[in-house]
C-alpha cells in the first residue's frame, strides 16, 4: 500500500526535531517533515496549509508539552479552536520527557491526542504509531 503520510513536530529544542527527523527518514523517506520550535508557528502554518488538506491525507503531529510560550497544553487549546477538517486529518501524539501520571492522564483525556510517547523516540514507536493509523485511501 502506497499510503503518504506528513509529519509535523513540534518541539523547543532544535535537536530533539532534528533526531525525530532522522528517524521519520529511516523508514518513511519520502515522507514530508515540518519542524517547529515554536508552538504559535506551528498553529499558523496548520490555519495556512491544512485547512487545503485533501481528503484522505494522513498528518501525524509530534508534540513535546513542556515548551516556553506555549507549552503543548496551549497548543491543544488552540488546536480545539481549528476547523474540523484540520482537526480530522490530524493525529496528534505527545512526545515528551515527562513520564508524569499526572501528564499521562491529562493527555489521555484530551481526545485530540491519539498517543502519549516517552522520548527518547524511536522507530519502534513510529512503527507502533504507522500502525494505528487507519488510511482511508
Amino acid at each position: 500500500m502506497n499510503v503518504k503520510y506528513s509529519f509535523l513536530l513540534i518541539d523547543d529544542i532544535a535537536m530533539n526535531n532534528m533526531l525525530t527527523h532522522l528517524t521519520i527518514k529511516r523508514i518513511y523517506p519520502n515522507s514530508k517533515v515540518v519542524e517547529f520550535t515554536d508552538a504559535q508557528n506551528a498553529l499558523t502554518y496548520l490555519k495556512e496549509q491544512y485547512s487545503k488538506m485533501e481528503d484522505g491525507e494522513n498528518a501525524i503531529l509530534f508534540l513535546d508539552i513542556y515548551m516556553p510560550q506555549m507549552d503543548g497544553w496551549g497548543f491543544l487549546k488552540e488546536f480545539e479552536q481549528l476547523n474540523e477538517k484540520i482537526k480530522n486529518g490530524i493525529k496528534v501524539y505527545i512526545l515528551s520527557s515527562s513520564n508524569s501520571h499526572q501528564d499521562l492522564d491529562k493527555a489521555d483525556s484530551n481526545k485530540h491526542v491519539a498517543g502519549y510517547i516517552v522520548k527518547p523516540f524511536s522507530e519502534n514507536y513510529l512503527k507502533d504509531v504507522l500502525n494505528n493509523i487507519q488510511p482511508s485511501a
